[in-house]
């Protein structure tokens, strides 16, 4: 993919992801954010950059859904909602594999 974004504004947008990651103190909130970590070329010092890959980890609160696919479609929108209307992150669930490489903790 091209480099269209600006280093700043990817950073920016990770600092809105921080702000919507305070979910994770909603007592009343589906899920638990347990994980969050960002990867990408941003972390470099490129003047233009690709959108950040963010991996987060949920751990449902409703343990009668888990491994369902009601449950997997459910996490999925709960992401898109994390993640906002914004080009500049692309959020998928944590997989391990994800801390082994050059990442940014966001939580």
């Amino acid at each position: 993919k091209s480099r269209r974004f600006t280093r700043q504004s990817v950073v920016d947008a990770l600092d809105g992801l921080r702000d919507r990651i305070k979910v994770n103190e909603d007592a009343d909130a589906d899920y638990k954010i347990t994980e969050a970590v960002a990867f990408g070329d941003f972390r470099g010092d490129p003047a233009r950059v690709q959108a950040a890959e963010v991996g987060i980890r949920l751990t449902s609160k409703n343990e009668q859904l888990t491994g369902s696919a009601k449950e997997h479609r459910a996490e999925l929108a709960f992401l898109k909602q994390l993640r906002g209307k914004s080009a500049l992150l692309h959020v998928i669930p944590y997989e391990e594999w994800m801390s082994a490489r050059s990442h940014l903790r966001l939580l």
